[in-house]
């Protein structure tokens, strides 16, 4: 959630804490490596935003300036801990329950890039058109690369 028309820290404590009281649902997408393989970068994401968060959901909150995505893996009344998939080690605990945007509730296909897409189109082609059609289709894809099959 960065770049043009971002709300900064502060905004977005306010805009979160109406969106809570409403058990607001938002399809986002969040960038970083911390929550691979659960989440890969850009991909979509259905966040609740609630303040009822419990150990092994996935939480989304504000910590300083960055809007951050981890597991929880620990709380009691004063704190939260937290920690990404791809990490080892947890992040500082979070004091402030007010910082909580809310929690992941489902995860969204992997963005997959061009190039994988059309690949999985071949494949698609070939078993339904057979070898000819997978020909034809690895051409096409070899000259969408600008490499001239051999």
């Amino acid at each position: 959630m960065t770049g043009e028309g971002a709300l900064d820290p502060v905004r977005l404590r306010g805009v979160a804490a109406l969106w809570k009281k409403t058990n607001r649902e938002l399809h986002v997408r969040f960038d970083g490596n911390s929550m691979r393989p659960t989440i890969e970068p850009g991909q979509e994401v259905l966040l609740r935003c609630t303040d009822d968060v419990s150990i092994g959901d996935v939480i989304v909150y504000i910590y300083l300036d960055r809007v951050v995505v981890h597991r929880l893996i620990a709380q009691t009344p004063r704190w939260l801990l937290t920690r990404g998939d791809a990490h080892l080690i947890p992040d500082r605990p979070l004091q402030d329950r007010a910082a909580i945007i809310g929690r992941i509730e489902g995860v969204g296909p992997a963005p997959r890039s061009l190039l994988r897409a059309a690949s999985l189109a071949v494949a698609r082609l070939a078993a339904l058109f057979g070898v000819r059609a997978m020909s034809a289709a690895l051409a096409a894809m070899h000259a969408f690369r600008g490499v001239r099959p051999g």
